[in-house]
Protein backbone atom coordinates (compact mmCIF):
# COMPACT_ATOMS: atom_id res chain seq x y z
CA UNK A 1 0.00 0.00 0.00
CA UNK A 2 1.40 3.63 -1.05
CA UNK A 3 1.99 5.81 2.01
CA UNK A 4 -0.42 8.99 1.95
CA UNK A 5 1.04 12.42 2.24
CA UNK A 6 1.53 14.41 5.38
CA UNK A 7 -1.00 16.16 6.72
CA UNK A 8 1.35 18.93 6.31
CA UNK A 9 1.63 18.46 2.48
CA UNK A 10 -2.01 17.73 2.19
CA UNK A 11 -2.44 21.61 3.34
CA UNK A 12 -0.06 22.96 1.21
CA UNK A 13 -0.79 21.62 -1.59
CA UNK A 14 -4.50 22.86 -1.23
CA UNK A 15 -3.34 26.26 -0.09
CA UNK A 16 -1.35 25.98 -3.52
CA UNK A 17 -4.18 25.01 -5.59
CA UNK A 18 -6.74 27.20 -4.97
CA UNK A 19 -4.17 30.09 -4.09
CA UNK A 20 -3.76 29.74 -8.24
CA UNK A 21 -7.29 30.05 -8.86
CA UNK A 22 -7.72 33.08 -6.34
CA UNK A 23 -4.78 34.61 -9.02
CA UNK A 24 -6.57 33.51 -11.81
CA UNK A 25 -10.43 35.14 -10.36
CA UNK A 26 -7.81 38.39 -9.57
CA UNK A 27 -6.92 38.91 -12.92
CA UNK A 28 -10.43 38.02 -14.51
CA UNK A 29 -11.03 40.68 -11.82
CA UNK A 30 -8.63 43.42 -12.83
CA UNK A 31 -9.96 43.01 -16.78
CA UNK A 32 -13.48 43.19 -15.74
CA UNK A 33 -12.55 46.42 -14.04
CA UNK A 34 -14.23 45.34 -10.80
CA UNK A 35 -14.89 48.01 -8.38
CA UNK A 36 -13.62 48.00 -5.11
CA UNK A 37 -15.91 47.28 -2.32
CA UNK A 38 -15.92 51.30 -0.82
CA UNK A 39 -15.56 52.97 -3.91
CA UNK A 40 -15.66 56.64 -4.15
CA UNK A 41 -17.91 58.40 -6.57
CA UNK A 42 -14.65 59.03 -7.99
CA UNK A 43 -14.08 56.11 -11.68
CA UNK A 44 -10.21 55.46 -12.03
CA UNK A 45 -9.71 55.17 -15.42
CA UNK A 46 -5.92 53.48 -15.26
CA UNK A 47 -6.18 50.04 -16.13
CA UNK A 48 -3.60 49.27 -13.37
CA UNK A 49 -5.71 50.68 -10.80
CA UNK A 50 -7.45 47.50 -10.51
CA UNK A 51 -4.51 45.03 -10.34
CA UNK A 52 -5.09 44.91 -6.29
CA UNK A 53 -7.19 42.56 -7.08
CA UNK A 54 -4.87 39.83 -7.97
CA UNK A 55 -2.99 39.96 -4.52
CA UNK A 56 -6.19 39.91 -2.90
CA UNK A 57 -7.35 37.00 -5.00
CA UNK A 58 -4.31 35.46 -4.18
CA UNK A 59 -4.38 35.66 -0.45
CA UNK A 60 -7.69 34.85 -0.57
CA UNK A 61 -7.48 31.68 -2.18
CA UNK A 62 -5.00 30.77 0.01
CA UNK A 63 -6.67 31.14 3.30
CA UNK A 64 -9.39 28.89 1.90
CA UNK A 65 -6.90 26.03 0.61
CA UNK A 66 -5.39 26.35 4.16
CA UNK A 67 -8.78 25.83 5.51
CA UNK A 68 -10.22 23.04 3.00
CA UNK A 69 -6.94 21.58 3.41
CA UNK A 70 -7.07 21.58 7.15
CA UNK A 71 -10.64 19.88 6.22
CA UNK A 72 -9.08 17.19 3.85
CA UNK A 73 -6.00 16.17 5.75
CA UNK A 74 -8.24 15.66 9.39
CA UNK A 75 -10.96 13.50 7.46
CA UNK A 76 -8.29 11.52 5.74
CA UNK A 77 -6.39 10.82 8.71
CA UNK A 78 -9.90 9.97 11.03
CA UNK A 79 -10.56 7.76 8.10
CA UNK A 80 -7.10 6.12 8.66
CA UNK A 81 -7.63 5.34 11.80
CA UNK A 82 -10.99 3.52 11.50
CA UNK A 83 -8.97 1.07 9.11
Amino acid sequence: MASSPSATQTILRWMGAVAVVGVAAGIWAMFERVPPLAESGHKPTEFWFYAFWIPVGAIVGAVVGIVLGSVVAIGSAALQRLR
